[in-house]
């Protein structure tokens, strides 16, 4: 079998490079020498390992140059690597942020303020009925639709043609019964986006590599 150059467990996976090697040299000898040992890694090969006729292995020191493991230096490779592992990191910090924005709480419109601040500036008139005016101020800390905030423009005006306070109140409660809590709800093509990338997720197939 032709061995990849370069074995990054994206484009090749090397449990899979090394369990068709396996299958290739049943029966043989094989002794390794490595730096690491995992129980996971090892079931992975188990099947292709029980069908050597011998198995070695040395447990060693972690390799700190490439020419010990008998890798060729290439700046070319190693320029395209750095720089793919860049855009990796660049992409993955792109969605957390894009994720943290859309879990983030939604601002409600200044006109939800305004007509909050006028309610509670009249909770202790007598003509009001503070239980009901501080339902409605809650219903409007909520971030609310176009379609909603159309329709609280148009019980503000006439608030501001009537005077009425009460019927202020009463028009947001009909509006409460109507849309519900208020709360603007996230689409879902919003919601995809709070999906959880992880690097595994990337296949980088093709990028450029840097020259001086």
């Amino acid at each position: 079998m032709r061995l990849p150059y370069v074995i990054d467990n994206l484009t090749h996976r090397l449990a899979d490079i090394l369990t068709e090697a396996l299958a290739e040299h049943g029966e043989r000898s094989l002794d390794v020498a490595t730096a690491y040992f995992t129980v996971g890694g090892f079931g992975l090969l188990q099947p292709g390992l029980e069908r050597l006729g011998s198995f070695r292995m040395i447990l060693g020191a972690e390799p700190t140059k490439g020419e010990q493991v008998g890798l060729r230096p290439d700046s070319g490779v190693i320029k395209g690597l750095i720089e793919r592992e860049r855009v990796i990191a660049n992409v993955l910090q792109s969605h957390e942020e894009l994720a943290a924005l859309q879990v983030a709480p939604q601002a409600i419109d200044p006109l939800q303020q305004t007509v909050a601040t006028v309610i509670q500036n009249q909770l202790n008139h007598p003509n009001v009925d503070r239980k009901r005016a501080i339902a409605a101020i809650e219903f409007l800390t909520a971030p609310m639709l176009p379609v909603q905030l159309k329709e609280l423009r148009k019980r503000y005006k006439g608030l501001q043609r009537d005077a009425s306070i009460a019927s202020l109140i009463a028009g947001i409660e009909a509006m409460q019964s109507a849309f519900g809590s208020g709360a603007a709800p996230v689409s879902s093509t919003e919601n995809s986006h709070a999906i959880k990338l992880r690097r595994e997720d990337l296949r980088l197939i093709c990028f450029d590599v840097l020259s001086d």
